[in-house]
């Protein structure tokens, strides 16, 4: 379906292709592609694609795990890049259980992305996923660091919460991390969403520090007041 309605364009990254299959078939296909999977190519990609996919790869992974490949796939794409994500339909039982090939003990769970669907039947989904701040450029209504004509360069992204350079730097590197909806602090946050929060700080902090290469960066809460809805945005700004 990907390939026949032409979303592979340009320089295109299988994310967790395994034995590089269907890499080989894509190629062969003309498609300009190449593969990574941390177990058979585990050479990590170093440089930005315009588009990626990552098929059947979070439906066997724990929820912690999931995320960070999520957040890997924004760090990877390009701004205007896009990434899809097919994850299984047919699962009846979450869990563990053995592989009936491999003789191995295995994980598969349901995933449900809050990404936009582009195509689902009785066996798999198909999630398009765009960068944050480029889809929702100047969506004020959605959270006050969208406004303006011009979009915010993205960083890195979860499920929840976004990252992107600030447009006025205090820092040589200045990060700033939000919820993707407007909050003024972290009082209402579920306990899966400061979780998610922990995790995605630490996973910006490190981030930084290896692409910038810093020894150290600094954390501040702040909030942000915009005056179109007259109301706070809390916010994480990282300085390195």
């Amino acid at each position: 379906m990907i390939l026949n309605e032409d979303l592979l364009v340009r320089k295109v990254l299988d994310f967790g292709c395994g034995f590089g299959s269907d890499v080989k078939l894509l190629k062969e296909k003309g498609v300009i592609i190449e593969g990574y999977d941390k177990h058979y190519f585990p050479d990590y990609p170093t440089e930005k694609f315009d588009t990626i996919i990552c098929f059947y790869v979070l439906n066997v992974l724990l929820p912690l795990d999931q995320a960070t490949v999520l957040m890997k796939l924004s760090q990877l794409v390009k701004p205007i890049g896009k990434v899809y994500i097919a994850v299984r339909r047919d699962l009846r039982n979450e869990g563990y259980r053995m592989h009936r090939i491999h003789k191995k003990e295995t994980y598969q769970c349901n995933v449900v992305l809050n990404s936009k669907s582009i195509f689902r039947n009785k066996n798999c989904e198909i999630y398009e996923m765009e960068h944050f701040t480029i889809k929702n450029k100047s969506n004020y209504d959605l959270n006050p660091f969208l406004s303006g004509n011009d979009y915010r360069i993205p960083f890195t992204e979860s499920k929840h919460f976004f990252a992107f350079h600030s447009k006025y730097p205090q820092a040589e590197y200045h990060i700033i991390l939000s919820h993707k909806n407007i909050v003024k602090d972290t009082s209402g946050f579920s306990i899966d969403e400061n979780i998610e929060l922990e995790f995605f700080n630490s996973f910006c902090i490190d981030l930084m520090k290896t692409r910038f290469k810093l020894d150290a960066i600094e954390v501040k809460e702040s909030t942000v007041n915009n005056r179109l809805i007259k109301n706070n945005q809390w916010h994480l700004q990282l300085l390195g």
